[in-house]
């Protein structure tokens, strides 16, 4: 089983660095490495990896030995025969082979890096994507108790007599509006909880509680040390650099087609002994033959000749010239002739090395242009948060207790109790768009860790966002 600990903390197959990430409160750090944990594309990225770590042992091994066993049905002087050879590719082209394996391994790694980086991107997203639709509910459960009490207070001014009946009804329009926004944010619940389970790679379950109050991100760098950063430690950019690597490689094996292939081979065969004569021991026949020769006496030349041919045939016997098996070495190679094969598998080499150098440079471009955006993001959304949270709530609030003050003690004139419903609005919605900002400031930082390849700052984060 894939762990946490696997994922995060190390990888006993390889000297990796433990991953650093931004968390902004304890639930969301745990979130993160449940995720970690569970995520089933996490868990796909890590198993390619792996199996791409595999493939360097077998790009830097020979060829297996061919074997080869034959036995003779027919033949005069042969049984069997047993062959055995091996072949071997040209200088260094084992060498570019694991190379080659080996950056595509650290293609694949930079890879899970970037799934990393991503599934901790949607779980923070998700996460506070939840978390600003919480806010949201207990703003409006806020909003309703303060209608409930106007409405109390317009009814009872009502009963006296100091408060139309358009003023209550209108109050009551006022509740019912209001209802129906709080119901439609519990309708879409149960939809955020399950996108972020699906984050945290579990099933459909039960909704999850309401976040927990989080932390704003650290103030992000300038612009151009961010893109600067991105551009160096960005996993997605480093896996096309390793790929670019791989294609330089695959550059060198093509070109060394150009060489031939060594086969070296032994061969052994196992050959006939002659039958045995039926009826005469050559052995007594070449004793006789030398006795006749060195008694002497009187001899034709052919007698002499068969004596000496018998004499012959005992040292060939003696010798076991005819009984010894064959063993031989051999040696041949390919013969690289096709020159336009090896040519255009040379220029195709060298074109999937421009096509993997263009796909990194638009991907530095993107990158680029992504970093900026996340910038724009939380610079934009702390310019909201502080708008609203600084200036226009306070001041919302401000001119509503007054409203309200002078509506309770009935020196309102007649527009006035809309004026009073008009701030209500106001303080609501000025509230809701303070919690937008914060949201956006945590999705937009969450992003622009994902393309940094990681938190951009090891100092403690800033003060907690207050709510009015």
């Amino acid at each position: 089983m894939l762990t946490a600990f696997c994922i995060l903390l190390t990888f006993s197959a390889a000297d990796i660095d433990p991953p650093a990430f931004f968390a902004a409160n304890d639930e969301l750090r745990g979130y993160l490495l449940e995720a970690a944990e569970n995520h089933p594309q996490l868990k796909a990225r890590y198993a390619e990896w792996r199996a791409a770590l595999e493939k360097i042992p077998q790009a830097k091994s020979l060829e297996d030995p061919m074997f080869s066993y034959m036995r003779f049905v027919r033949s005069m002087s042969a049984r069997s025969r047993v062959d055995l050879a091996q072949k071997f590719p040209w200088f260094g082209v084992l060498r570019a082979r694991g190379d080659q394996a080996a950056a595509e391994a650290d293609a694949a790694l930079a890879m899970l890096y970037a799934e990393r980086n991503a599934l901790f991107a949607d779980v923070k997203k998700a996460y506070f994507e939840y978390a600003y639709l919480g806010e949201s509910t207990r703003l409006t459960e806020s909003q309703a108790e303060l209608l409930k009490y106007m409405e109390e207070t317009v009814r009872s001014k009502y009963e006296y007599g100091l408060a139309n009946q358009d003023e209550l009804l209108r109050m009551q329009i006022e509740k019912d509006l209001l209802q129906d926004r709080y119901n439609q944010f519990n309708q879409f619940r149960p939809a955020l909880s399950a996108r972020l389970r699906a984050a945290l790679g579990h099933g459909i379950g039960e909704e999850l509680p309401w976040p927990q109050t989080a932390t704003l991100p650290p103030t992000p760098p300038p612009g151009p040390i961010a893109v600067a950063r991105a551009r160096v430690a960005n996993p997605e950019l480093e896996s096309l650099e390793h790929m670019i690597e791989s294609r330089r490689q695959g550059i060198a094996l093509a070109k060394k087609t150009r060489f031939p292939e060594i086969t070296l081979e032994f061969r052994y065969g196992s050959m006939k002994r002659p039958p045995e004569p039926p009826k005469r021991t050559p052995i007594l026949e070449s004793l006789g033959a030398a006795n006749n020769l060195l008694t002497g006496g009187s001899m034709s030349a052919i007698e002499t000749a068969m004596n000496l041919n018998t004499l012959s045939m005992l040292d060939r016997e003696l010798d076991g010239m005819p009984f010894r098996d064959d063993v031989m070495v051999m040696v041949s190679m390919n013969v690289p002739i096709r020159l336009k094969r090896i040519r255009a598998s040379i220029e195709e080499a060298k074109q999937m090395e421009t096509a993997a150098e263009n796909q990194k440079d638009k991907k530095a471009l993107d990158l680029d242009s992504a970093v900026h955006a996340a910038l724009f993001g939380i610079q934009d959304g702390e310019r909201r948060r502080n708008l609203y949270h600084d200036s226009l709530i306070p001041q919302a609030q401000q001119a509503y207790e007054s409203l309200q003050s002078t509506y309770a003690s009935g020196m309102m004139i007649e527009t006035g109790f809309l004026d009073l419903l008009e701030g209500v609005r106001r303080v609501l919605e000025f509230q809701l768009e303070e919690a937008a900002a914060i949201k956006d400031i945590q999705m937009s930082a969450a992003e622009l860790e994902m393309l940094l390849g990681g938190p951009w700052t090891s100092e403690a984060p800033t003060e907690e966002p207050k709510t009015p």
